[in-house]
C-alpha cells in the first residue's frame, strides 16, 4: 500500500509481510513490483501477435513469440532497478513514517510502522520514476490502440468473406482482447497513473490510494475474474460449474444426514424417512 503526503510516497506492506524487517521487506516489495509492472507492460504482446497473424498473414513461431517479451522484460527490469536505487529508506525514515501514518496503519498492540520504501518529495530522480512509468503506460496503450484500429478495419473489409462460424470466432477474440486490454485501466493503470500524477505535482492523497492500490496489487486476479464473468462463453461455463458443484455438495450433505443417523448407545442405524420411502425398491 502507498500514501502520498506533500509529494512524498510512503510504501507499507500489508498481510504476512507487514512486519518483515529490512532489507527483506524491500526485496520482497521489489519482487512484487517487477511482476506487477510486467502484468500490464506485456499486454500489447497479444495485440501485436493477433495483428501480425490476422492483418499481415505472418506466421509467428514459438521462438518469435517469446522474443516479443524481450522489450517489456528489459523495460520493467530497468524500471525496477531505477526504483530500487531511488526509493530506499535510510536513517529515521521509519520513525517519521510512524508519526505521519499511525492513524491509518497502526493496529492494536503496535507501536512502529515497518516502512518498505520512500519516495522523497521534490527529489528529481524520484519524480523521474513516476514520469517514466507514465511514459511507458502511454506507449503501451498507443500500441494497443494502433493494433485494434488496424484489426477492426481489416475485419470490416473481410467480413463478407467469412463464414458464420469464422465471424463468431473473430467477434469472440475481439471481445476477449478488449477485456484483457482495458480492464487494467480501471483496476491497475488508473490507480498507478493517479499515484504518479499526485507525486509529480507534490500533492497529498491518503484514503483513496489505500482503496485504489488494493485493485492495483491484485491485477492478475481482477483481470482473470472479470474475463470469466464478462466474456459470455466463460461466464456460462463458470456459473454452470459453480452451480453443479454447489448442487452436488448440497445433495451429498443431505444424503449423509438422512442415511447415517446412528444411536450412540447401541450403534444401531435408525430408519429415516429416506429409508422408509425406498425400502420397497
Amino acid at each position: 500500500m502507498t500514501v502520498i503526503i506533500s509529494g512524498a510516497n510512503y510504501y507499507v506492506q500489508s498481510g504476512p509481510f507487514k512486519h518483515t524487517p529490512q532489507p527483506i521487506n524491500y526485496i520482497v516489495f521489489l519482487f512484487w513490483l517487477y511482476f506487477h509492472f510486467m502484468n500490464f507492460f506485456a499486454i500489447p504482446i497479444q495485440f501485436v501477435y493477433r495483428y501480425l497473424v490476422l492483418c499481415k498473414s505472418i506466421k509467428v513461431s514459438n521462438m518469435k513469440f517469446l522474443c516479443f517479451f524481450i522489450p517489456p522484460v528489459v523495460w520493467v527490469l530497468c524500471h525496477t532497478v531505477f526504483f530500487s536505487v531511488n526509493f530506499k529508506i535510510s536513517g529515521n525514515d521509519s520513525m517519521v513514517a510512524t508519526e505521519l501514518l499511525k492513524d491509518w496503519f497502526l493496529e492494536s498492540g503496535e507501536s512502529d510502522i515497518y516502512l518498505t520504501s520512500l519516495g522523497k518529495s521534490g527529489d528529481f530522480w524520484t519524480q523521474m520514476v513516476s514520469v517514466e512509468a507514465l511514459f511507458a503506460m502511454g506507449i503501451t496503450y498507443s500500441i494497443i490502440f494502433f493494433c485494434m484500429v488496424k484489426m477492426h478495419i481489416f475485419l470490416r473489409k473481410a467480413n463478407s468473406q467469412f463464414s458464420t462460424k469464422t465471424k463468431a470466432m473473430h467477434k469472440s477474440f475481439t471481445r476477449l482482447l478488449f477485456i484483457q486490454g482495458f480492464m487494467p485501466i480501471f483496476s491497475s493503470i488508473g490507480p498507478t497513473f493517479l499515484v504518479c500524477y499526485i507525486n509529480v505535482i507534490k500533492g497529498t492523497l491518503v484514503e483513496p490510494t489505500i482503496v485504489l492500490i488494493f485493485l492495483d496489487a491484485w491485477l492478475p486476479v481482477t483481470n482473470a475474474f472479470f474475463t470469466l464473468l464478462v466474456f459470455k462463453p466463460f461466464r456460462i461455463r463458470t456459473l454452470t460449474f459453480l452451480k453443479t458443484r454447489s448442487f452436488k455438495a448440497l445433495v451429498s450433505t443431505t444424503y449423509n444426514r438422512s442415511t447415517n443417523a446412528v444411536h450412540p448407545a447401541s450403534g444401531y442405524r435408525s430408519r429415516t424417512n429416506f429409508d422408509s420411502h425406498y425400502s420397497g425398491l
